[in-house]
């Protein structure tokens, strides 16, 4: 179990299980391996396309925008809104340091009698490491 999720069993616990589960299964158990988690992502899509009836998924690229998935829902494509492009790969990964970082900042703070100390320090070294 990750450091954050022992410190913060509660809400980073149930993550970690889930994330420990999927990454072992995709990678065969070694995290590390690029390829085996290719494999197992892809894998992963080709048993959900079996076990779907094609009418009901929807293969979409967030870069095809609005299009594919309004006519998939039988909804109009909104007019003047601008497709989001949020959760793209760095940033998703950027965002997962940051909220790892405040969660164990948190935890440590809870734990601690002194906890200012310990944020700052942890605050410090996040600044120093990102």
């Amino acid at each position: 179990m990750g450091l954050v999720a022992y410190l913060d069993p509660a809400l980073l616990g149930p993550y970690w299980s889930l994330l420990h589960i999927v990454m072992g299964i995709w990678t065969g158990g070694n995290w590390k391996d690029q390829q085996a988690l290719r494999r197992g992502f892809l894998d992963h899509y080709k048993h959900v396309r079996a076990a779907v009836p094609e009418n009901r998924i929807l293969e979409f690229r967030s870069e095809d925008g609005w299009e594919p998935i309004c006519s998939f829902l039988q909804q109009p494509v909104p007019k003047d809104v601008p497709y989001p492009h949020v959760n793209e790969g760095v940033g998703v990964v950027q965002l997962h340091a940051f909220l790892y970082w405040i969660r164990l900042a948190k935890a440590l703070g809870r734990m601690a009698t002194v906890g200012a100390p310990i944020l700052v320090a942890i605050a410090a070294i996040w600044w120093y490491l990102g």
